[in-house]
């Protein structure tokens, strides 16, 4: 009879180490989803089993990789992260959270190899302060728009002709690209032409704001691929509106 109170302690002992535990868990899938998610860009890609798939987005704590053939939702898999916003591999172990046949699966990253998982996190957070390349030969305007893209918290850099726009897009690999028609040095145009023939640089939106009334350059900035056009002059708060769609696609 005496044992029957320590059994019922016991029992609640245990109950209440399993409710615990499933807090933690719930307050750590809660963290998890906290984490913030950022488009990659082609910036980073996975290999996996011999081939490369890119990422549509990556956060400290998973990815969604695109691939026609994702693996069953469970399945644990062994990735090295690469590209050019990584130094070097990033080896994480990971588990499918989710598998779409024909779009790609959702991993969760479960375990990472000695001091990966650090640099994983300065990995998400480098893709998470947005660059913007802006083009112009008009020094006080590029005054103006740096002012107002890094109140928004948004990385500037500027050129002003177009070798310069050119070699500073290739080598930075900005997330977007405000670009004028008519530059020094080189026309916009042909910036443009160069920029879509360059496959690292042929997924980056490009934003023509120019004052040109040159219906021949629009279109033709058009059919190489430019995602929109503001007229100069203009209000910056309508031209970081344009900034922020082109960014969210």
């Amino acid at each position: 009879m005496s044992s029957e109170p320590g059994q019922a302690c016991a029992s609640a002992a245990t109950g209440n180490g399993f409710l615990m535990n499933q807090r933690k868990n719930l307050a750590g899938r809660k963290e998890r989803r906290k984490k913030p998610r950022f488009k990659t860009r082609a910036l980073v890609s996975v290999e996996l089993g011999g081939e490369k798939f890119p990422l549509v987005d990556l956060s400290a704590t998973g990815a969604f990789i695109r691939t026609a053939s994702p693996s069953a939702v469970g399945k644990r898999m062994k990735l090295h992260l690469v590209g050019e916003r990584v130094v070097e591999p990033i080896e994480v172990t990971a588990v499918v959270r989710r598998s779409e046949p024909g779009v790609g699966m959702g991993v969760e990253f479960t375990q990472f190899r000695e001091s990966d998982q650090w640099r994983m996190e300065l990995l998400a957070a480098t893709l998470g302060v947005v660059r913007i390349l802006i083009v112009d030969d008009d020094e006080n305007l590029l005054r103006i728009l740096r002012m107002a893209f890094e109140r928004e918290e948004y990385e500037v850099e500027t050129a002003t002709n177009g070798v310069e726009g050119l070699q500073k897009a290739l080598g930075l690999r900005p997330d977007l690209i405000i670009l004028d028609l008519a530059l020094p040095g080189m026309p916009g145009v042909e910036v443009c032409q160069r920029l879509r023939a360059d496959s690292r640089m042929a997924q980056v939106p490009i934003l023509i704001l120019s004052a040109t009334t040159d219906l021949t350059q629009m279109d033709a900035a058009h059919k190489l691929g430019a995602a929109m056009f503001a007229a100069k002059p203009f209000k910056p708060e309508k031209l970081l509106n344009y900034v922020r769609m082109l960014l969210e696609r």
